[in-house]
């Protein structure tokens, strides 16, 4: 255990002279969304020292010099409570659907990036390409990967929770270090294009895992600030929309976050492709988790909606397996149901699944994998790939 302890604290040592050294210029840029994901764009990047300015240079042309670029925005630097880290959010807004953008991040006094390149989401009703998967770490495994699922040119990244596994704990910030740091070096497609993110919460983001509140989960809300809560929706283009949901670590299942998702399905029914991510799941491959208090919670108050308004399909993760359930609805196998996708092991070491499949599921399996999903005119093409780039699973729903 002393030997464990002391070589955690060597590697925050050398992250943090690394990250120091780094520190001429902007550390871990990454995207996200704070709102609409065909004109806006949050581009944030990290410091160990507050930025007066910090400021992203952006057009459409790539450009050698900050002042060949169209436009520049101010954002806002955050400092990260309880550390020296500072946090800067720059959200782009006006932005043309369906634009590749090239970009530099940085301040006058910290210096700037070298250029960077993302695109938005498309206005026009075309097929669209994500990925989704959860339960990463700093594996070899997971970035392999990375590597594969930024290899197939998605326009963003469903990301299910349990994502450094830091618990919540400012100790175990050098593992937040290392997951950014594979990120921005893996999640990047051929072209060149960053990925944006879109994450859902899991227990390993929370002090103590389940039954938290938001100061649980220090690193989920202050590095990403997708939102106020930790459950949202997200549209991309005209027909597919993502709701992000909290299976109980920071918000409880029922209640508001229940009632939000009722309001917000209905608000959004006539959209043609929609779908769910949240860590635990309501159906698990994992043997004896059916009726673990989360799973039975889904069941009993997100389980209904999805029913009602027909939600297309939903990703769980949580137990390092894979699965693809059969269409569910009425907790029934039914043609016109719901598929759940899971469950959660985008590097972290498989585990085993049920001996025998159950009534619910259409596939299970110990393997790592990446859900690679491609949204049609009219069919939702599903895809699972290994670390090697195999695709061992497919499934297409119309």
């Amino acid at each position: 255990m002393r030997n464990k302890t002391l070589l955690t604290l060597l590697i925050y040592f050398v992250l943090n002279v690394s990250f120091a050294l780094a520190d001429s210029g902007p550390r871990h840029i990454y995207l996200t969304w704070q709102g609409d994901t065909g004109t806006s764009m949050t581009v944030i990047f990290q410091t160990l020292h507050p930025v007066d300015d910090p400021t992203v240079y952006y057009g459409t042309a790539s450009c050698s010099t900050l002042d060949g670029y169209e436009k520049s925005v101010q954002g806002r630097p955050t400092r990260f409570p309880g550390l020296s880290r500072w946090v800067n959010f720059v959200n782009l807004t006006g932005l043309k659907p369906g634009e590749t953008y090239h970009f530099r991040a940085g301040g006058s006094k910290l210096g700037f990036s070298g250029e960077r390149k993302f695109r938005t989401l498309s206005a026009e009703a075309k097929p669209l390409r994500f990925v989704s998967g959860g339960d990463m770490w700093i594996e070899p495994a997971t970035h392999e990967l990375m590597r594969q699922a930024a290899s197939q040119s998605p326009e963003f990244a469903l990301v299910g929770g349990d994502i450094a596994y830091a618990d919540g704990k400012l100790e175990y910030l050098h593992f937040w270090d290392s997951w950014f740091d594979a990120w921005d070096k893996y999640m990047v497609t051929p072209d060149g294009r960053m990925i944006p993110m879109v994450l859902a919460i899991g227990n390993h983001e929370t002090v103590g895992g389940f039954n938290g509140t938001p100061e649980d989960a220090p690193f989920y809300y202050n590095f990403f600030k997708q939102d106020q809560k930790a459950y949202f929706s997200r549209q991309f283009g005209p027909n597919v929309m993502v709701y992000v949901l909290d299976s109980g670590h920071t918000n409880p299942i029922g209640g508001e976050q229940t009632a939000w998702l009722d309001e917000e399905m209905k608000r959004t029914a006539d959209i043609r492709f929609r779908f769910a991510i949240y860590h635990v799941p309501c159906y698990p491959s994992y043997p004896g988790s059916f009726n673990a208090p989360q799973a039975i919670e889904g069941r009993k108050h997100w389980v209904p909606l999805f029913d009602r308004y027909k939600l297309t399909g939903a990703f769980e993760n949580h137990y390092h397996t894979f699965k693809r359930t059969k269409p569910l609805r009425n907790n029934k196998v039914h043609p016109d149901g719901t598929v759940y996708f899971g469950d959660g092991c985008w590097g972290r070491p498989p585990r085993k699944v049920n001996a025998e499949r159950t009534w619910y599921e259409a596939a299970a399996s110990s393997t790592r994998h990446v859900w690679l999903v491609d949204v049609k005119e009219d069919s939702v093409l599903y895809r699972a790939m290994d670390p090697h780039g195999k695709v061992f699973h497919t499934f297409e729903d119309s």
